[in-house]
């Protein structure tokens, strides 16, 4: 049977024009700085949450007191929308990354949001920070090159977050990331936290809004205040990022991946990929039904 899409602005928004649209898309999540001694430097914007790699270098800035806090090269800080921006003058030639707190929540596990959720009773605390570890570095210095190189594709950049959960996790204990993170992410909404809490790798729309306590009509006038899109396109998009996650990373069967993404048979997964030019993951699904 011959499929039809709606056409929006004159486009269809057929898979591989939504496809297109992904790769057209420029990520703004991480943003490189290259600065000289003396340089004027501000952190953030107004009402951002921002975490702060800072490769090498050392930057002082000015707390929400207004005393001095110096920034050290090979350490990472996590600052709370309540303070950004942060002022400061460079006081050696530095490096450093901004990246946009929030971008990263669609790829905590649920059991993570959770904690964060629960420990708000540390939002207290005005920045956090961690040492930047060798394998953390190696992924930094990764993006660097990405972004001087004008490869800025969203799709691509959605892999690189994802990626940097995943590397944090191995390096880090669970209650350094939880304490690190919470200055960052102590003012996000409940409705946004309740969303990604209850979201699970085969849920629908209806059973999202339903366990949010919500009809699909009111929770789907929230949720495109709150996260800009529609609940349905957000799901694919999630579902996208978390079938490459279970097959590249962590190398997950292929029974626990229809398991987990509620699919009733290999050839349902198969469609999927098709539908939306998961090409890579097809190679192995095509293998797998093979064997």
């Amino acid at each position: 049977m011959r499929e039809f899409f709606l056409k929006i602005d004159g486009q269809s928004n057929s898979p591989e024009n939504l496809l297109i649209n992904q790769l057209a898309e420029t990520d703004d999540s991480f943003t490189v700085f290259n600065m000289e001694t003396g340089s004027e430097v501000s952190l953030g914007n107004p009402g951002e949450n921002i975490i702060v790699f800072l490769l090498k270098g050392r930057i002082e800035i000015r707390t929400a007191d207004g005393s001095p806090m110096t920034l050290a090269g090979g350490r990472m800080y996590s600052m709370s929308s309540d303070y950004t921006p942060y002022m400061g003058k460079v006081l050696f030639p530095s490096v450093y990354i901004v990246l946009k707190a929030d971008s990263l929540l669609p790829y905590f596990e649920k059991s993570t949001i959770l904690k964060i959720k629960n420990r708000k009773d540390l939002s207290g605390q005005e920045l956090g920070a961690l040492d930047i570890q060798k394998m953390l570095r190696f992924f930094l210095a990764s993006v660097v090159f990405l972004k001087n190189n004008e490869l800025r594709s969203n799709l691509l950049f959605n892999l690189k977050r994802q990626e940097l959960i995943f590397i944090a996790k191995r390096v880090y204990d669970q209650s350094e990331l939880i304490r690190f993170f919470i200055p960052a992410l102590a003012l996000v909404s409940e409705f946004r936290l309740e969303v990604l809490s209850k979201y699970t790798n085969s849920i629908t729309v209806k059973e999202l809004a339903e366990d949010c306590f919500m009809t699909p009509k009111t929770f789907t006038k929230y949720f495109k205040e709150e996260f800009g899109d529609t609940p349905h396109k957000w799901i694919i998009e999630r579902k996208i990022n978390s079938l490459n996650n279970f097959i590249f990373y962590q190398k997950a069967s292929i029974n626990d991946i229809l398991k987990e993404f509620g699919f009733a048979s290999l050839g349902e997964l198969n469609k999927f990929c098709v539908r939306y030019q998961l090409r890579n993951i097809l190679l192995i699904t095509k293998s797998a039904s093979k064997l």
